[in-house]
């Protein structure tokens, strides 16, 4: 019988240890950060008297009359030129811009934060590094080339070339899942998957802080054409990368030589980040903008001494969630037709007609119980089978903002969609500006199951490809006799509770759904969520990654639930 259980023991421990080694090394990318340029880390908190003359007392908001005053006030004297690298060009400027602040025979990169030495972009014919355009001129709608926000030096910032190519012009945003890594030179600099590109956390709040100051410096200049979520996966993600990921020294060191180059100005969210949430709060949900009142009060901002890593409230080491499970669901029957919340749209007898906006839509709705506004249109005409996305050209969005009572216990979203002539367009799905389906294809009425009930404030329909019909978008709210699968309690919820702790805290709110990048059945996460791995040496984690994968698998092993979302067609 002993030697039974101990073969029993020794089986367990085994397939336990290589189940978890199967799982930490093939399911779950560590996110490790590179192996960067570590000495600009440190906090920074502005102290001169550039912004002694700003009148603050405008109102708050993108339309308010503070973010107008803002950006008449930083709109820069000159620019540079873009090409060549001679002094007073780009290339020239951006040497001294990104100066290495412990080593000025260096440069620091933007995406791998890693410290090169300076010299011309090209040495031996080979490109070393470029100009990035942190909003790509693709997502700008035209409005920027080779020359002002395309030349302003509080935008372009040096990158690898590899690193710059791969990013491309994908959208910022957090990607869920299993996400491919982005290396260079063996360091992790990011993270990529489908049209969404993730930088490591102590970039996020850079690139978060050069978004909104183009934004509010330039909106205005260029006919009120840029949008943010043409380069960004929402709001929220844009205000929770400036919150968790603070300003630094290197940010403060850029701001103080433009401040003194022929561009003479400031990024103002790099030297007061509560500019941030008094101009981008109110397009956020309510969670995310107390959060970053809470990181930046108006009075009494005090920076991180250790950098942007830490953000707003810390967590304790792996905290947060603590192992992966969270909620099971079982197969879900048949959705009633009961507890349904719908917008439909009218058929228009022919596909032409003026753009729809924000204030004729409901001329083109039957019947609505969902939507309580819409917003960021893009391209959306009538049509003959509903609402007709796209043109032959151009692509359409749209996003639903939901009614307060069609907004809480969501557990799946309903599209009723129609082909438009042969165009092979997809639509892509997002629940608060995260993508949960690129691939739903029109003609086919598309049911997504989320992972458990939820709450939901917006939902973005737009097309990839071409033209495609929308006809009709419903949410299902979920009761309690409904037919399904049981719901598991799997996995350890958090753990535990640190005071400051060197990475971005998880935030976990519960408005908020955890869909899957591409609907894939492994655990998924929310990706307006970073992942949280224990803190990473230069070339590798700290711990054991034997010891952590076979906790893993003993956790599975006795009883683990594994989360599902299960995409149907009907």
């Amino acid at each position: 019988m002993k030697k039974n259980i101990v073969k029993l023991a020794s089986f367990t421990a085994v397939f336990a240890l290589g189940i978890g080694l199967a799982i930490n090394t093939q399911k779950q990318p560590i996110r490790v950060n590179a192996a960067q340029h570590t000495a600009n880390y440190a906090g920074f908190a502005y102290s001169g008297n550039y912004y002694s003359s700003l009148d603050t007392t405008g109102t708050d908001g993108i339309n308010g009359t503070f973010n107008s005053a803002l950006g008449t006030y930083v709109f820069p004297k000159a620019w540079y030129t873009y090409g060549g690298s001679s002094s007073g060009t780009l290339g020239s400027e951006l040497q001294k811009a990104d100066e290495d602040p412990t080593n000025s025979s260096n440069m620091v990169l933007l995406y791998t934060r890693d410290s090169i030495k300076k010299s011309a972009s090209t040495v031996s014919g080979t490109l070393i590094w470029n100009r990035e355009h942190v909003w790509p001129q693709a997502n700008s709608n035209n409005c920027w080339g080779q020359e002002k926000a395309g030349t302003d030096l509080l935008h372009l910032r040096p990158t690898y070339e590899a690193t710059n190519s791969a990013r491309g012009n994908k959208k910022y945003g957090y990607i869920s899942g299993s996400p491919s890594a982005l290396t260079h030179q063996g360091m992790t600099y990011g993270y990529s998957s489908g049209s969404y590109f993730e930088p490591i956390d102590s970039v996020k709040g850079d690139v978060a802080r050069i978004i909104m100051y183009l934004y509010t410096t330039y909106n205005s200049y260029y006919g009120n054409k840029l949008k943010i979520t043409d380069t960004f996966a929402s709001y929220d993600t844009l205000l929770k990368w400036h919150t968790a990921d603070q300003p630094d020294a290197m940010e403060g060191h850029r701001n103080d030589y433009v401040e003194t180059s022929n561009q003479k100005n400031r990024n103002p969210f790099v030297d007061h980040p509560e500019y941030a949430w008094r101009i981008f709060g109110d397009s956020c949900s309510a969670q995310v903008k107390n959060d970053c009142m809470a990181a930046y009060p108006i009075e009494g901002y005090v920076p991180n001494p250790n950098g942007g890593e830490q953000g707003g409230q810390g967590q304790g080491e792996q905290g947060g969630q603590g192992e992966q499970g969270g909620q099971g669901q079982g197969e879900q029957g048949t959705i009633p037709t009961s507890n349904l919340y719908s917008i439909v749209f009218k058929n228009n007898g022919s596909d032409s007609g003026d753009l729809i906006t924000e204030e004729n839509y409901t001329s083109y709705v039957t019947s609505n119980n969902l939507v309580k506004s819409v917003s960021d249109i893009a391209k959306v005409f009538p049509g003959s089978n509903g609402l007709k996305f796209g043109s032959s050209k151009t692509t359409g969005a749209m996003t639903f903002n939901l009614k307060d009572e069609a907004k809480n216990n969501i557990d799946s979203i309903i599209i009723k969609s129609t082909q438009y002539s042969s165009d092979s367009s997809t639509f892509v799905l997002s629940v608060d500006g995260n993508v949960i389906d690129d691939s739903i294809t029109p003609g086919e009425d598309t049911v997504i199951n989320l992972t458990a009930p939820t709450s939901i404030n917006s939902i973005t329909l737009e097309t990839a490809g071409k033209r495609a019909f929308l006809n009709e978008l419903s949410v299902h709210i979920y009761e309690e006799e409904q037919q399904g699968g049981e719901q598991g309690q799997g996995g350890e919820q958090g753990g535990e509770q640190g005071g400051n702790s060197s990475e971005a805290p998880i935030d976990n709110p519960t408005s908020e759904p955890a869909p899957v990048d591409g609907g894939t059945s492994e655990v998924p996460v929310n990706p307006d969520q970073p992942i949280v791995e224990p803190a990473a040496e230069e070339k590798g984690c700290k711990g054991s990654i034997i010891a952590s994968s076979s906790l893993l698998a003993i956790s599975a092993l006795a009883g683990l639930s594994f989360i599902f979302i299960k995409k149907r067609r009907y």
